[in-house]
C-alpha cells in the first residue's frame, strides 16, 4: 500500500533529504465475463472487494449471488469477473479509464433511473455517530503514514465494523460495500462513514447499495443533498468535535 521514496524537506529556510511514506497508485483492470470492463486507478488492497463493489454499486449486479467466479489474471492487478445468467444492467463504457479523483473521470451507470428510493432507515443516536467517527478517524493507518487516501467505514448497530482506505473516495466506498456483500452484511442496517467530501456520485453509490445513512467530517453538495432527498438518504456531515450537521431526514437522529 505505500513506498518509501526521497524528498526534500524544508523549514524555516532549512532543507533536509529523508525518507517519506507515499501510498501506491495502481491501475486494476477488471474484466466481466470475458471482456475488459474497466480500469480503476486505485490503492492495490482488497481489489476482490473493490470489484464486487464495484459492480453492485454501479447497478451491474443485484448481490454476490450474481458473482459466479472471482480470478486473478497473470498481474495482481488484474482480475476477471464471470457472471450468473444475465446482467441487472448493461455496463456502457468497456474499457474506459476511472480515475481516482474527486469527478470520478467516467461512470458506468448514468444517473439515478432505476434506483429505488429508501422508504425507512435505521434510527441513530446522536452519541452513536460521534462515537464511530471518532474511532474512524483513530483507525485511519494509512492516512495516518501517508496523509494521501481516503477512508470509508460500515458502522452496525452503533459499532465500527468495516474499513477501508484508498487513493479514490469512489473505492474506499465500493471496497467496504464489496467487503459487506462477501461477509454477508446487511446493507439496509448500515451506516456509511467517509473521510472526504459528500458528491452526488456517492449518495448514488449509497442508493443502489440500500445504505440509508452517509455520515462525514466534512460537507456535502448541492447536488448531494438534493439527490439524498430525493432518494431517501439522511445526509449528515461536520461531525467534529460534539457537532453535526443533519441536512435530509433528521427524523432518523435522535
Amino acid at each position: 500500500m505505500t513506498r518509501q521514496m526521497q524528498a526534500t524537506r524544508i523549514r524555516d529556510g532549512n532543507r533536509v533529504r529523508r525518507d517519506e511514506m507515499v501510498a501506491r497508485e495502481e491501475t486494476l483492470c477488471l474484466h466481466l465475463n470475458g471482456a475488459l470492463l474497466v480500469r480503476l486507478i486505485c490503492s492495490p488492497s482488497c481489489l476482490e472487494d473493490l470489484a464486487v463493489g464495484f459492480l453492485f454499486s454501479e447497478g451491474i449486479i443485484a448481490g454476490l449471488r450474481d458473482i459466479q467466479s472471482i480470478e486473478q489474471g497473470s498481474a495482481e492487478t488484474t482480475l476477471f469477473v464471470r457472471t450468473v445468467g444475465s446482467l441487472r444492467r448493461k455496463p456502457g463504457l468497456a474499457g474506459a479509464i476511472r480515475t481516482s479523483g474527486c469527478g470520478a473521470g467516467v461512470t458506468l451507470s448514468g444517473g439515478v433511473d432505476g434506483i429505488e428510493r429508501i422508504h425507512t432507515g435505521p434510527t441513530i443516536g446522536v452519541d452513536q455517530i460521534l462515537s464511530v467517527s471518532r474511532e474512524f478517524e483513530a483507525s485511519s493507518e494509512l492516512f495516518r503514514q501517508t496523509g494521501g487516501v481516503h477512508a470509508c467505514g460500515l458502522a452496525l448497530e452503533g459499532k465500527l465494523t468495516l474499513m477501508r482506505e484508498d487513493i479514490g473516495r469512489h473505492n474506499a466506498l465500493d471496497k467496504v460495500v464489496g467487503a459487506a456483500l462477501r461477509e454477508g452484511i446487511d446493507l439496509s442496517k448500515t451506516v456509511v462513514h467517509i473521510s472526504g467530501r459528500i458528491s452526488s456520485e456517492m449518495v448514488t453509490k449509497a442508493a443502489r447499495s440500500r445504505v440509508a445513512t452517509v455520515v462525514s467530517r466534512t460537507a456535502p453538495t448541492s447536488t448531494a443533498v438534493d439527490l439524498a432527498a430525493q432518494l431517501g438518504i439522511c445526509v449528515v456531515g461536520f461531525v467534529r468535535g460534539g457537532r453535526m450537521n443533519v441536512y435530509t431526514y433528521a427524523d432518523r437522529i435522535r
